[in-house]
């Protein structure tokens, strides 16, 4: 009998002990619960998905959802949409992502998380939400910490919020996200990233200049689209002859309200015999405006 208040206690510290491991493995379940190993076939999808998107869509549908845990299905919706993004198959309802938004909502500690708000982004991007869409891009901007990549996530949701900014005519608010990317691609001496980002600068910095009401402005905007265009012009030199060619279509264009239209005819001569499919409207465009203010109306008709 006198053991018994040894005894309690020992069994109370024993008690406590257990009671302190299972509140612990709670949390851990609580913040690592879509983190578990998922299905081994969605891991391999997974690691190509970003790089051969149209097969990772082909395997995504040999496997049928129904069979799945609630997480694996989850993740399953999740690489389905981030797969058609990447393979440019049209986004044309918003009931997926949603679903995956708010599965993943309840494990903001899982890497998936922010991703998932930056293909809400693309989705609502893709449908002309804009608003819904930069919603859920700076949502992601504001929530990278668990990214697998955060830098690369960083990146393209600055250029994605920058470009969409620009569509809305929104071009102030869209200088700082472009600058941020210039800075993160310089530091990484990515020249594909430095001419994207010189190229969303200079084309704020014109559209800029274009509208100013005061010539001080105009000239101020004007310059300095210049000058970052031009200095992209020396990391394209290596590139595909594409990011040239659409950095010469803007520099023409700035040259053009400089009211210097020889040096626009110099820029866009021959940009619309170079330029591929995806520029050539834009090439045709710049240069009939630029023959025609130059007065040689048998090519501008051209």
């Amino acid at each position: 009998m006198n053991d018994t208040p040894g005894m309690n206690r020992y069994l109370l510290r024993c008690l406590y002990t257990a009671l302190s491991a299972i509140f612990a493995l709670t949390l851990l379940a609580a913040s690592t619960g879509c983190s578990r190993r998922a299905d081994t076939r969605l891991t391999r999808i997974a690691a190509i998905v970003s790089d051969h998107p149209e097969r990772a869509l082909q395997d995504l549908d040999s496997i049928n959802p129904d069979g799945l845990s609630e997480s694996d299905r989850h993740f399953h919706d999740f690489l389905t949409v981030k797969a058609s993004d990447k393979a440019s198959v049209p986004h044309t309802s918003d009931s997926l992502i949603l679903d995956v938004i708010d599965y993943y909502s309840a494990y903001q500690s899982d890497p998936i998380y922010p991703e998932a708000l930056y293909y809400g982004g693309r989705v609502y991007y893709e449908l002309g939400d804009y608003p819904s869409a930069l919603q859920y891009f700076q949502q992601a901007l504001d929530n990278p910490g668990q990214a697998p990549d955060t830098t690369d996530l960083r990146n393209r949701l600055n250029s994605q919020i920058g470009w969409l900014l620009q569509r809305l005519r929104l071009y102030k608010k869209a200088i700082p996200y472009f600058s941020q990317m210039l800075s993160q691609k310089m530091a990484d001496h990515d020249s594909i990233g430095i001419v994207y980002a010189q190229q969303g600068l200079g084309s704020i910095y014109y559209n800029l200049g274009t509208l100013a009401t005061d010539d001080m402005s105009q000239n101020h905007y004007l310059e300095s689209a210049d000058s970052i265009l031009s200095n992209s012009l020396e990391y394209a030199g290596t590139l595909p002859e594409s990011f040239e060619i659409n950095s010469k279509i803007l520099l023409s264009g700035i040259k053009q309200a400089q009211n210097d239209i020889t040096g626009a005819l110099n820029m866009v001569r021959h940009t619309p015999e170079r330029a591929d499919s995806i520029l050539l409207n834009k090439a045709l465009a710049y240069a009939a405006d630029i023959y025609l203010d130059a007065g040689i109306m048998d090519t501008a008709y051209m």
